[in-house]
């Protein structure tokens, strides 16, 4: 006899590796992806400030490094030096792009929801069984984007505020 929870929820994700770990992004907020080979990362990824941007189609996108924020003794300089893929992110009104060392394939993934010790971490939704057997955790795009700090871009809050305007 088998019991399955009605409460599982399958759906589509992108599975993205860093630090060795397979971890699965929602497609829901994915727009994009950028390849950045290791001899162009250090002339395509600006620092100001001490925080990473990204010129895509002459637009400044923020980048939160996944490894970074897995482990943060990690120097800055120690992920410049390899290929990187940014998956373009847009969670809630904030577009920024998330840094990994590599991808895999998509997969429809089964969520199964988290313990308590790692819902308090805040950086995860749950965890799944990729179909090599191999246990992911499932990555929350709105609270990587809250505990990295970015905010809503300067011109799509211009944006709303003038529909808002024409509405009101």
């Amino acid at each position: 006899r088998l019991r399955i929870p009605l409460t599982l929820a399958i759906i589509p994700a992108l599975i993205v590796r860093s630090l060795g770990q397979s971890f699965a992004l929602p497609q829901g907020s994915l727009s994009e992806l950028v390849h950045i080979p290791a001899e162009q990362a250090a002339s395509t990824i600006e620092w100001i400030e001490g925080a990473p941007l990204y010129r895509l189609r002459g637009n400044l996108l923020p980048l939160v490094f996944l490894s970074r924020l897995l482990c943060p003794a990690i120097e800055p300089e120690a992920v410049r030096d390899r290929d990187s893929f940014i998956a373009v992110l847009d969670v809630d009104g904030r577009r920024f792009g998330l840094v990994v060392d590599g991808l895999a394939d998509p997969e429809e993934i089964v969520v199964k929801p988290l313990s308590a010790v790692l819902k308090s971490i805040g950086l995860y939704s749950g965890a799944t069984v990729l179909g090599n057997a191999e246990l992911a955790l499932i990555l929350d795009p709105g609270a990587i984007a809250a505990k990295a700090g970015v905010t809503i871009d300067t011109r799509e809050e211009a944006a709303r505020s003038h529909v808002e305007e024409e509405q009101g």
